[in-house]
C-alpha cells in the first residue's frame, strides 16, 4: 500500500492527533471515526491535518462525525491545517462550522 491510498491517525501527547495520508472514500471505514480515543478525557483536542494529501466528501463527513462525537463527550475539538479542498467542500455543503485554528497567527511556542 502506498501513501496515496493509506490513512494513519496518531495520538500526540499534549496536542491530540495527527492525520497522515488521504481522507477519502478509499481510506475511511466504519472504524476510522472510532480512532479518537482521547475525546472526553481532555477538555480540548486538536487534530492536525497538515499531512493530509487528498480529501473528498468522505473526509468532510469524518470531520463532522468527530465534531459530533466531541460535542457528546463535552470536548472542544479544533482542526489545524485544514486542506483547501476540505474547506471548499465544507463551504459548498453549507457546513460553516469547520474552522481552521491556524487562520490566526501561530504562537511562538508552535514554531
Amino acid at each position: 500500500m502506498n501513501k496515496s491510498d493509506s490513512l494513519v491517525i496518531r495520538a500526540v501527547q499534549g496536542l491530540g492527533y495527527t492525520v497522515d495520508g488521504d481522507l477519502t472514500f478509499a481510506t475511511i471505514n466504519a472504524q476510522t471515526a472510532e480512532q479518537l480515543q482521547g475525546l472526553g478525557k481532555q477538555a480540548r483536542v486538536i487534530i492536525d491535518l497538515a499531512q493530509v494529501d487528498n480529501a473528498d466528501s468522505a473526509g468532510l463527513a469524518l470531520l463532522i462525525e468527530w465534531q459530533k462525537k466531541a460535542r457528546r463527550q463535552q470536548t472542544e475539538l479544533q482542526f489545524k491545517n485544514i486542506p483547501p479542498q476540505l474547506k471548499k467542500l465544507a463551504a459548498l455543503s453549507g457546513f460553516n462550522r469547520l474552522q481552521d485554528i491556524t487562520e490566526a497567527p501561530d504562537s511562538p511556542e508552535a514554531a
